[in-house]
């Protein structure tokens, strides 16, 4: 939840990557692999053409907004879907600098 308006950020990847220990089977978090499976399968798809970009990115704040959902669930908190994607502060200054970073990259 912390770093849900940073994505790129390597302490988002880092808890990220974590999900399968922090999360196991095992001990009945069947949900939350699910959800992050398919958030995860749908990060690796290759980002489509203009014209079905929003909706491709749509559909990936929906994967998000559910895993974040489920582990949520799972660690008894009462978060519903609009606190986790709405209920963010993020300053216009970090997208400038992650935007400047970007062209910087390319």
């Amino acid at each position: 939840m912390a770093t849900r308006a940073e994505r790129l950020a390597a302490p988002h990847i880092e808890a990220l990557n974590m999900i399968n220990l922090e999360f196991p089977v095992s001990t009945g978090f069947k949900k939350v692999r699910s959800a992050w499976k398919a958030y995860l399968t749908h990060l690796e798809e290759v980002v489509p053409d203009e014209l079905l970009r929003g909706m491709f990115f749509a559909r990936r704040e929906e994967l998000f907004v559910d895993l974040l959902y489920e582990m949520g669930t799972a660690l008894k908190y009462d978060f519903d879907n609009t606190e986790i994607s709405k209920d963010i502060y993020s300053t216009v200054f970090h997208g400038m600098e992650d935007a400047d970073l970007n062209m910087i990259r390319e």
